[in-house]
């Protein structure tokens, strides 16, 4: 499934579209651009802070407005659709009087969304969004809803670097000279190294034209060889005028200086440029530098942007030999390849769920959607209850098809599994086969749904050990503690009891994670007691907290911790493992020796709980201080001391009253 873990993302979702404006003109002149170099950047917000005018020849930039911040993206969103710059080191990138919308990065890779924006997906975008009109433009929210491929922040930061590399490289083969003897060793290496030669577009390409013009009523379907305009492929006709691998750009409207490529034979119109390479240059090559120089640049600044073939091959770029513009172009074309894949071709495993018929048995279905939507995105102790889950539905229903799962069937299972499982874990049972279930009902599988209007049952519970104990009950087990003999499983007790930390997060805690300046101990991980051992992440978002501690466990933990490894776990380590059967044996000597009811580990934690909101604690911060999900899970859980607090609510209002008439 890493294989294919992209996501289509909008760019209102990674983004922050900051304004819509266009580049300033000289007020005092004829109108002309003028080019302004940022000297000051406030460290702090990021906001330019001064600046001077400099003319055309010191630098080939601008600034549009002092709120622009370094990073930001600047989208050209009229004109020549599409072209991308960014705010870097203070100098700001050049442009032609249009708008722009202004992109800032709220989350992801800025090398990788910049190479994005600068390829085919928003060529493609601008293809199908675009207003028609003297001007062509994209409103801001044609430019927010505009979908890129998103992979995970670790390959985009791979892709990002390596085009980023390839951008440093180019520049100092564009700028790199020798100051010594040309005819040394030396500089024969060096020259073989640094062998980019700077060319003009002419002088790249055996062809460089435009087709002829074609009306859209003399294509068809039927015919064999494909049309091009500036907008790639228009449709087919059995007309053709050039036979080939072809780099196409589009010459006029909103469509100027988009590319294409095309192969074999082909018609184009006269809304494109071909260009085919000569026998020095490739021509795949030359399609991915054209994106590169961003040719649309270079159009007339009218009411209708256009491209003149006679300026385009004026146009210089540097390029390497012949063998190594093929391997450039073949990597990418690897890398467009992918993204193709990435966007068409579905996860192999959905293609195990597509070769799924009516009559596959449930339990085999069942089975293969826990390895598509389950592994990977639950953690390992879920992911053994759903193998669980598994388990049981193969035993309980071995021969049920999907043709044959019915209401009837399913109460059926449900009643059958409740005979040796409490009416909870029945419950929990039904919830891991409700998800699969609706799927298959989504799919035309099960003709309906047949958990609707289950009835849940359940054995009668089996006689529990008390869940938590009174504020005298722990104040006996804490005093009955061994503090004195070093770090032993009576610490964890304490830590557990005056946290209402999970086991999990209490032996992940590292000396780092005390701030005992500030009396705060801070809860960002788990130990993964039940594997191999190793930090992993909390339970959910909310895990993640700051618990307050109170000044005798900071002076406590301070004197024992203080010189341990900060980022070694206090309590275990991947030699020394430890499990909650074993603090709970700990524990229950510890009741027995001073006579109070035996609890578990997780008993603290509802002690804990139980007794902050018997002293008055809002269920709220006793649900932050949890590290619940939500406050409905407090609720829940703490419902009968939620009750009894009722009842004594109920007679302090009947006393407040009574008291009115006094």
């Amino acid at each position: 499934m890493d294989v294919f873990s992209w996501e289509q993302r909008k760019l209102e979702n990674i983004t922050s579209l900051i304004t819509k404006g266009t580049t300033p003109k000289d007020k005092s002149g004829e109108g002309e651009v003028n080019f302004i170099k940022v000297e000051n950047i406030d460290p702090s917000s990021g906001e330019i802070t001064s600046c001077s005018r400099i003319s055309l020849e010191e630098h080939d930039g601008y600034l549009k407005r002092s709120q622009l911040k370094e990073n930001d993206i600047l989208f050209s969103i009229a004109g020549t659709l599409g072209r991308t710059s960014v705010v870097n080191k203070g100098i700001l990138p050049a442009n032609t009087n249009q708008a722009l919308a202004i992109l800032r990065m709220s989350e992801g890779d800025i090398s990788y969304l910049v190479t994005v924006l600068r390829g085919r997906a928003v060529s493609d975008f601008i293809k199908k969004n675009p207003t028609v009109g003297a001007q062509p433009n994209l409103s801001l929210e044609q430019v927010s809803n505009l979908e890129i491929p998103y992979p995970k922040l670790e390959e985009q930061k791979k892709i990002g670097a390596y085009f980023s590399h390839l951008d440093t490289l180019i520049t100092l083969h564009q700028r790199e000279y020798f100051s010594f003897d040309f005819d040394s060793q030396s500089a024969i290496i060096a020259q073989n190294t640094f062998s980019w030669e700077q060319y003009k577009l002419g002088q790249m390409c055996s062809e460089f034209q435009s087709g002829d013009f074609i009306s859209a009523d003399r294509i068809t379907q039927d015919d064999v060889y494909p049309v091009f305009g500036g907008n790639g492929l228009r449709g087919y006709t059995s007309r053709y005028n050039h036979d080939g691998v072809y780099a196409l750009i589009g010459r006029q409207g909103a469509l100027c200086g988009n590319m294409n490529i095309s192969y074999g034979k082909a018609y184009f119109t006269e809304h494109a440029v071909a260009v085919a390479a000569n026998s020095s240059h490739d021509t795949e090559f030359l399609f991915y530098l054209f994106g590169i120089l961003n040719l649309g640049q270079y159009s007339g600044q009218s009411a209708q942007p256009g491209l003149a073939v006679s300026k385009l091959i004026t146009v210089s770029a540097s390029t390497p030999k012949l063998n190594e513009q093929r391997q450039i172009s073949g990597l990418l074309l690897k890398f467009d390849h992918l993204i193709t894949l990435h966007q068409r071709e579905p996860p192999k495993e959905d293609k195990i769920l597509n070769d799924i018929k009516t009559d596959t048995l449930f339990h085999e279905y069942y089975c293969q959607w826990l390895v598509i939507y389950k592994e990977g995105s639950v953690r390992g102790v879920t992911m053994q209850k759903y193998h669980l889950t598994a388990e049981w539905v193969k035993k309980l229903i071995p021969d049920v098809k999907l043709c044959d799962f019915d209401r009837i069937t399913y109460q059926q299972l449900i009643n059958d599994y409740a005979e040796t499982h409490e009416r909870q874990t029945t419950m929990d049972f039904h919830h891991q086969l409700k998800g699969a279930i609706l799927d298959a009902v989504d799919d035309g599988l099960i003709a309906r749904d047949p958990t609707r209007k289950v009835i849940i049952k359940g054995k009668s519970p089996n006689d529990k050990k008390k869940k938590y104990l009174s504020r005298y009950e722990l104040q006996k087990l804490l005093t009955s503690l061994d503090l004195n003999s070093g770090l032993n499983m009576d610490w964890l007790i304490l830590l557990i009891a005056k946290t209402g930390m999970r086991f999990s997060e209490a032996i992940a805690v590292t000396p780092m994670d005390f701030d005992f300046t500030h009396q705060t101990l801070s809860v960002n991980k788990t130990w993964d007691y039940k594997g191999e051992g190793g930090f992993q992440p909390t339970k959910n978002k909310s895990s993640v907290r700051k618990i307050r501690l109170d000044w005798q466990t900071v002076g406590q933990f301070y004197a024992i911790v203080r010189e341990l490894n900060d980022t070694a776990p206090i309590f275990v380590s991947k030699e020394k493992k430890i499990y909650n059967s074993t603090l709970n044996d700990v524990l229950e000597r510890h009741c027995k020796a001073v006579g109070i009811p035996t609890i578990s580990v997780h008993g603290l934690r509802h002690t804990h709980a139980s007794l902050l909101l018997f002293d008055g604690v809002s269920i709220a911060s006793v649900a932050q201080r949890l590290g619940h999900s939500s406050i409905n899970t407090t609720q829940k859980t703490y419902l009968h001391i939620i009750r009894e607090l009722e009842n004594k609510d109920i007679d302090l209002i009947m006393k407040s009253i009574s008291s009115l008439l006094d």
